[in-house]
């Protein structure tokens, strides 16, 4: 099956998607993924933050503190409804990130 819509791919939690992706036809260097292990198909170069120095956050929390970046917020939860909050996240739904506040 070959596609021209798709040109690009990230994976955040199976190989699936690379997998997939490759199917349709979308070259390994336009993807990335953050799972390592299993190795991801030949030629897909993994994303971990691992080379991230800290004036790369000091960039991020200006942009965000000067609302050029937005981060999503799916939902707040005090920590005693820790349960709660993970539950959300282990279903892999939320959109955005998930605050745990005291």
């Amino acid at each position: 099956m070959k596609n021209k819509e798709i040109t690009a791919a990230i994976d955040l939690f199976s190989h699936e998607t690379l997998k997939a992706a490759l199917e349709l036809g979308v070259k390994a260097d336009k993807m990335s993924t953050v799972i390592m292990y299993p190795e991801p198909p030949a030629g897909i170069p993994t994303a971990t933050g691992g080379e991230a120095l800290p004036s790369d956050m000091e960039m991020i929390l200006n942009a965000i503190s000067n609302h050029q970046l937005t981060v999503p917020i799916a939902a707040k939860y005090s920590i005693d409804d820790y349960l709660e909050a993970i539950n959300l996240q282990m279903n892999r739904h939320a959109h955005g990130k998930i605050v745990l506040y005291f």
